[in-house]
Protein backbone atom coordinates (compact mmCIF):
# COMPACT_ATOMS: atom_id res chain seq x y z
CA UNK A 1 0.00 0.00 0.00
CA UNK A 2 1.54 3.51 -1.01
CA UNK A 3 1.00 6.55 1.07
CA UNK A 4 0.97 10.34 0.59
CA UNK A 5 0.35 13.61 2.73
CA UNK A 6 -2.78 15.49 2.05
CA UNK A 7 -3.82 18.86 3.58
CA UNK A 8 -7.54 18.83 3.76
CA UNK A 9 -10.17 20.98 5.27
CA UNK A 10 -11.27 19.91 8.70
CA UNK A 11 -15.04 19.20 8.92
CA UNK A 12 -16.96 18.77 11.82
CA UNK A 13 -19.03 20.96 14.40
CA UNK A 14 -17.26 19.00 17.66
CA UNK A 15 -19.87 17.25 19.03
CA UNK A 16 -19.68 13.56 20.03
CA UNK A 17 -21.79 12.65 16.98
CA UNK A 18 -20.08 14.90 14.80
CA UNK A 19 -16.63 14.86 15.67
CA UNK A 20 -13.73 17.66 14.23
CA UNK A 21 -11.62 15.94 11.36
CA UNK A 22 -10.95 16.47 8.14
CA UNK A 23 -12.56 16.08 5.01
CA UNK A 24 -10.36 13.11 3.89
CA UNK A 25 -12.37 10.70 6.33
CA UNK A 26 -15.38 11.10 3.82
CA UNK A 27 -13.19 8.94 1.64
CA UNK A 28 -13.02 6.41 4.11
CA UNK A 29 -9.51 5.89 3.42
CA UNK A 30 -7.02 5.30 6.42
CA UNK A 31 -5.12 8.18 7.54
CA UNK A 32 -3.71 9.56 10.84
CA UNK A 33 -3.72 13.67 10.87
CA UNK A 34 -2.19 16.76 12.57
CA UNK A 35 -4.99 18.63 13.45
CA UNK A 36 -3.97 21.67 15.64
CA UNK A 37 -6.33 22.82 18.73
CA UNK A 38 -6.11 25.43 21.05
CA UNK A 39 -7.05 25.44 24.52
CA UNK A 40 -10.94 24.70 24.33
CA UNK A 41 -10.26 21.66 21.88
CA UNK A 42 -11.35 23.46 18.44
CA UNK A 43 -9.15 23.46 15.51
CA UNK A 44 -6.76 26.58 14.97
CA UNK A 45 -7.05 26.79 11.28
CA UNK A 46 -9.60 25.55 8.96
CA UNK A 47 -7.08 23.28 7.54
CA UNK A 48 -4.62 19.99 8.85
CA UNK A 49 -2.48 17.48 7.38
CA UNK A 50 -2.99 14.16 7.11
CA UNK A 51 -0.62 10.76 5.93
CA UNK A 52 -3.15 8.75 3.86
CA UNK A 53 -2.58 4.77 3.05
CA UNK A 54 -4.18 3.34 0.18
CA UNK A 55 -4.11 1.80 -3.27
CA UNK A 56 -5.83 4.60 -4.73
CA UNK A 57 -5.83 7.56 -4.21
CA UNK A 58 -8.59 8.88 -6.84
CA UNK A 59 -11.16 10.37 -5.08
CA UNK A 60 -8.99 12.61 -2.85
CA UNK A 61 -7.39 13.25 -6.33
CA UNK A 62 -10.79 14.45 -7.63
CA UNK A 63 -11.86 16.77 -4.94
CA UNK A 64 -10.84 20.37 -5.11
CA UNK A 65 -10.78 21.24 -1.28
CA UNK A 66 -8.13 18.87 -1.12
CA UNK A 67 -4.11 19.30 -1.68
CA UNK A 68 -2.18 16.43 -2.44
CA UNK A 69 1.43 15.94 -2.81
CA UNK A 70 3.50 13.36 -4.53
CA UNK A 71 4.22 9.95 -2.84
CA UNK A 72 8.01 11.15 -1.48
CA UNK A 73 8.01 15.20 -0.55
CA UNK A 74 6.03 18.24 -1.56
CA UNK A 75 6.45 18.97 -5.65
CA UNK A 76 7.46 22.82 -6.21
CA UNK A 77 3.54 23.34 -7.83
CA UNK A 78 2.06 21.10 -4.07
CA UNK A 79 4.25 23.64 -1.90
CA UNK A 80 2.52 26.32 -3.47
CA UNK A 81 -0.79 25.13 -3.25
CA UNK A 82 -0.36 24.36 0.39
CA UNK A 83 1.22 27.99 1.32
CA UNK A 84 -1.79 29.36 -0.34
CA UNK A 85 -4.47 26.92 1.47
CA UNK A 86 -2.47 28.07 4.73
CA UNK A 87 -3.00 31.38 3.66
CA UNK A 88 -6.60 31.35 3.00
CA UNK A 89 -6.98 28.84 6.41
CA UNK A 90 -5.36 31.50 8.69
CA UNK A 91 -7.68 34.45 7.37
Amino acid sequence: MAYRYFVAPVIGTGTKADPYRLEVAVAGISYAAILPTGPTGAPVFGWGMARVSATDFATLDANANIVGSVQRGFSASAAMELAQLMQRGST
